[in-house]
């Protein structure tokens, strides 16, 4: 699980928030309607669920940022192929990395055709890399995924830490200390937030410590990049920790 794989569970935590919000607003009109009682919109419960929703989405992008940053740091501290796969690069970084005396296409004129004339011959293909300018191409491509990653890192943690404390302060000043310690949507928030990085960190610990003693072991060509499943299991990790505490604590009170 990349940390973009992180990012992606946004969208289903959305989508999962927004059916369970239409079932509870269904829920709550049937009950109204069965006791002909008249609409009441509780608008401070619902900025309350939506503080608490917008807190788990800024959450995730927050640590999928910070897991961005640390597989930057674990392709400086190892090496680049242990975090990162080369991008592409085109022709034109080819020819920039060509030495001045490499041999390369001599423009040639295009001869007019001439009625029953033999078709020209086709032009001379341009030369194919040699094994050090693919090197050289590789190593290109690797620096670009480094730079694309952690342009990457610090956008995703400076956005979602700025949504994170704004939503967890405005919950801090809505709530009052007694909802906090013993109210239901509370205690709901702790075990969504415990459940999604329970969920991340038991799904990509086990793989990105299998993957790593692979890599670092084992003697093969066709090697995963562990890095970045790494960075995600030892970000959620502390995350599920003190959720876990919250949680337990919560649950005593």
């Amino acid at each position: 699980m990349s940390p973009r794989d992180v990012l992606d569970m946004v969208l289903v935590v959305l989508v999962i928030m927004a059916i369970a919000g239409a079932i509870c607003g269904g829920a709550y009109l049937l009950s109204l309607a069965l006791r002909r009682q008249p609409l009441v919109m509780p608008i401070r419960l619902l900025f309350r669920v939506y503080l608490a929703a917008m807190s788990i989405v800024s959450l995730l992008i927050l640590t999928g940022g910070i897991a961005h940053l640390v597989n930057a740091g674990f392709s400086e501290v190892f090496d680049r192929d242990f975090s990162y796969y080369p991008v592409y690069v085109g022709d034109a970084e080819l020819e920039a990395l060509r030495k001045p005396d490499a041999p390369a296409p001599v423009p040639t004129a295009t001869p007019t055709p001439v009625p029953g004339a033999a078709a020209p011959a086709s032009p001379t293909p341009v030369p194919t890399p040699t094994p050090e300018e693919k090197e050289l191409l590789r190593q290109e491509g690797l620096q670009r995924s480094f730079e694309e990653g952690l342009l990457s890192g610090v956008s995703y943690t400076l956005v979602g830490g700025l949504l994170w404390f704004a939503h967890v302060w405005g919950r801090r000043k809505v709530e009052t200390p007694e909802e906090r310690r013993d109210d239901v949507l509370d205690r709901l928030y702790l075990l969504v937030v415990l459940l999604i990085f329970g969920i991340v960190t038991v799904v990509s610990l086990p793989s990105a410590v299998d993957e790593s003693l692979r890599y670092f072991i084992l003697d093969y060509n066709d090697r995963r990049q562990p890095g970045e499943e790494l960075a995600v299991a030892l970000v959620s990790l502390p995350v599920l920790l003190i959720y876990l505490r919250g949680t337990i604590q919560s649950i005593r009170n």
